[in-house]
């Protein structure tokens, strides 16, 4: 068996995505499936399907790319089968010159390093014909600009995983019940119901959908279950669970359940398209009451100023009034754009609390801060867990973390004491290489062998 060894070099952060760059991404990432299925998306995340013909460069449906201006791209992946009509038939050829017809499209939109390359290998096809039925091209994932249409529905996203606030006694908002037997629970109707807690099972006399409010904390959940008329369903399996929110990582719950700091603020990021990672803080803070104190959200307002912010913060460990002042944030974004002034938001933060620890930062991975500038100012140390992290730190979260004697935290690994290396100094974070070049962090090539 003959191997082949092939080098690709990826250059530093600030050259050009290049078709070869992104080729020896797609290397480097790649795996093997039966046949392609459309995936669930995130919340706040949309997808495009440009098709290519079996063993064809051409894409086919090119007018959906490039994207609408303000979008960023998250994820490209490659789809092809692997069968082939002639042994000597070159797959990896096809794949770049579909990857060229890709950047002949749109290079500019497909420059960002932290985009997260991939491909996936059908092996399901065992004939031409069979392959000629699959899909054959590339996915993109990207989150849309923000709109207040886009804002909207990850606000409702969210109030769907979280309810919204009730004021009046949970024991007061009762609606009639069902009738109670010995098997459990008769349904006879669609109506809104206030189930009784020691009820276990519940059989419909026909298919049936009912509403369940449910109250947790001052919290108002309401649930939605279809049952099918004489099946004995199990309420607490069917009706009683909160659905887990679809997240891109968990770096979020990861990092805090494996660090802890001496009375921290919290700074979040809640621009467009955060609303996963907001949810994943929500999680937290129900289930760590009391750990952090402190939050400041931050979102645009650029009918004020370019650039300006608009800032919402509490000091309290109830989990319903955090996310009342988190949802004003998200809900006050006015003209938004993807770089953010993170270093403003905490040293606003710092002199709203001044009695604050540490700062605890959840960034967006895929927004360089535009204050860098600021930096000086910050008199804290600040603690960054950046936010759809696929293989590529932004390095600005590094240098912020150095300057400020803080840290940065993935959902695998925690990087401290940035602050002792030294200049040419490199560190390894992830399966990437980063060298600290005129107090910069910069990433070092790496090779697909």
């Amino acid at each position: 068996m003959r191997i082949f060894l092939l080098c690709f070099f990826i250059p530093l952060l600030t050259n050009a995505q290049t078709v070869d760059i992104a080729f020896a991404s797609l290397r480097l990432n790649s795996n093997m499936i039966d046949s392609y299925q459309i995936p669930s998306l995130t919340a706040g995340r949309q997808q495009i399907h440009l098709e290519s013909p079996f063993a064809n460069p051409h894409l086919k449906n090119n007018t959906k790319f490039p994207l609408p201006e303000g979008s960023v791209i998250e994820e490209i992946a490659l789809v092809y089968t692997t069968y082939a009509l002639a042994p000597q038939f070159d797959q990896h050829s096809l794949n770049y010159k579909r990857l060229q017809a890709l950047f002949r499209l749109s290079a500019e939109q497909l420059k960002s390093p932290f985009i997260r390359w991939k491909q996936l290998g059908q092996t399901g096809a065992t004939s031409s014909e069979e392959g000629k039925k699959f899909f054959h091209g590339f996915i993109i994932t990207y989150r849309p600009a923000q709109t207040r249409q886009s804002t909207a529905k990850e606000l409702s996203w969210l109030d769907s995983l979280y309810g919204q606030p009730v004021k009046n006694d949970p024991g007061k908002d009762t609606k009639t019940g069902p009738q109670t037997t010995s098997r459990g629970v008769v349904v006879t109707g669609d109506r809104p119901m206030k189930m009784p807690r020691e009820i276990d099972t519940i059989v419909p006399e026909r298919d049936t959908t009912i509403t369940f409010y449910e109250y947790f904390q001052n919290w108002k959940f309401k649930r939605v279950v279809t049952l099918k008329a004489g099946k004995v369903e199990s309420f607490l399996k069917s009706v009683n669970t909160r659905p887990a929110p679809r997240i891109p990582d968990s770096a979020i719950s990861a990092s805090l359940s494996r660090n802890s700091w001496t009375n921290p603020v919290m700074v979040c990021d809640v621009t467009g398209s955060m609303s996963p990672y907001m949810a994943q803080v929500l999680d937290w803070i129900i289930a760590n009451s009391g750990k952090i104190n402190h939050f400041l959200f931050f979102n645009d307002d650029h009918s004020i100023r370019k650039g300006a912010l608009d800032l919402r913060s509490i000091n309290s460990s109830d989990a319903k009034e955090i996310y009342n002042v988190m949802r004003q944030a998200i809900d006050g974004a006015k003209n938004p754009e993807i770089q953010e002034n993170n270093l403003e938001a905490a040293i606003a933060a710092i002199n709203r609390f001044p009695d604050a620890g540490e700062v605890v930062m959840i960034a967006d991975n895929f927004s360089t801060p535009r204050d860098m500038n600021l930096l000086p100012k910050v008199s804290r140390p600040v603690h960054v867990i950046p936010c759809g992290v696929y293989e590529v730190v932004n390095p600005a979260y590094l240098n912020i973390a150095r300057a400020t004697g803080g840290s940065v935290h993935l959902t695998t690994q925690d990087i401290n004491r940035l602050e002792d290396l030294k200049p040419g100094d490199t560190i390894k974070i992830l399966e990437r290489v980063y060298r600290l070049k005129d107090e910069k962090f910069e990433i070092l090539p790496v090779k697909d062998e």
